[in-house]
């Protein structure tokens, strides 16, 4: 978590769901979080994760942060695709979460201020 100037953002990096994230992400700005779009539950292991993806976050979970956290903008980065779309990937999230939600692009720009706008 970045704070600075009255402004916060905070950044995921592999990781499955945890309270913490949800504790230090809430009312954040921006909040910038890794998602495997593999992982939608229609392939389970024992113990409920494929193998391949014990590590990341499914978009169902992540839709779920961002729903407690309620941030002002939520974008995906470091996204897993496997055999998904970004419309898959959006509304997967749907299912848990409403609000502002932006996949990352390669050299996208964010201005924080007020409000949180994608300039490119």
């Amino acid at each position: 978590r970045l704070d600075y100037n009255g402004r916060s953002v905070i950044i995921s990096g592999d990781t499955r769901p945890t309270k913490n994230m949800i504790k230090f992400a809430s009312g954040v700005d921006l909040l910038i979080h890794e998602v495997h779009v593999g992982l939608d539950g229609s392939k389970r292991d024992s113990g409920g994760r494929p193998l391949r993806g014990a590590h990341h976050t499914s978009p169902h979970e992540a839709g779920e942060i961002f729903a407690k956290a309620r941030p002002k903008l939520a974008v995906y980065t470091h996204i897993i695709w496997g055999q998904k779309t970004e419309k898959d990937l959006i509304d997967l999230t749907r299912d848990k979460y409403k609000g502002p939600l932006v996949v990352g692009k390669e050299m996208m720009e964010i201005k924080i201020s007020n409000s949180v706008e994608v300039l490119k």
